[in-house]
């Protein structure tokens, strides 16, 4: 599968411009990344991985000479090539991995002039693969459910101390004052593609009192 990159390089001058040349160079890299949360999680094995390099090589847009006052459009093109012994991977921004492509325009001036740069990030995205499989994901959540987590937590941190069975006897007051409700749903499928919308179904099969509003909230996990 062939990707294509394409798009015009503006430069804005209130006189003619005398340069060196304009050159572009595009990279896409791999990095490993670390947080506060993940300090022990791969500072094992950090150390011995780099930043993987999928591409990096250069074109030249214009040779060197003089562009007219007001506005110049450049357009420029060219297809994304993996280095040997590589494969190109979708634009990705997560907790641990960054994957990312970057292009980088550099105006090449005379040396009492200084050169003038600029990078913009663009989005790779596979169009070539197989489709994912939709798989129906159903989900259900009540009174029990909610039960079960706190007795689980109190569990946990129960002590023997007075004080400590004192807050556990308050913990349990307000599990038992969680209201009856059944609430069940599905997602129209459990793998969703990031432009497209989420469509699924919620339904309240019961509750105890007045519901004044429900939230939906999606989290990205990292496996």
């Amino acid at each position: 599968c062939r990707y294509t990159v394409s798009g015009v390089v503006i430069v804005r001058s209130d006189s003619k411009l005398t340069h060196q040349g304009i050159k572009l160079q595009v990279e896409g890299t791999v990095n490993i990344q670390l947080s506060a949360k993940s300090v022990g999680l791969f500072e094992a094995f950090y150390g011995n991985v780099k930043p993987q390099e999928l591409l990096n090589y250069g074109i030249t847009i214009c040779n060197a000479g003089r562009l007219p006052n007001g506005t110049t459009e450049l357009p420029f093109e060219f297809e994304l090539k993996a280095r040997k012994n590589m494969k190109l991977f979708e634009t990705f921004h997560g907790v641990y991995i960054n994957v990312q492509y970057v292009i980088t325009v550099e105006m090449l001036r005379s040396m009492l002039s200084k050169n003038v740069k600029q990078s913009m990030e663009f989005i790779m995205k596979n169009k070539c693969g197989k489709p994912a499989q939709t798989n129906k994901l159903e989900f259900a959540v009540n009174d029990q459910n909610l039960n079960k987590v706190s007795a689980s937590l109190q569990q946990h941190g129960t002590n023997t101390t007075a004080s400590g069975t004192a807050n556990a006897k308050s913990k349990t007051s307000t599990t038992s004052s969680i209201p009856k409700f059944d609430i069940r749903g599905h997602l129209v499928s459990s793998v969703m593609n990031v432009e497209e919308p989420c469509q699924g179904a919620i339904v309240v099969e019961q509750s105890s009192v007045e519901i004044r509003s429900i939230e939906l909230q999606l989290v990205r996990v990292e496996t």
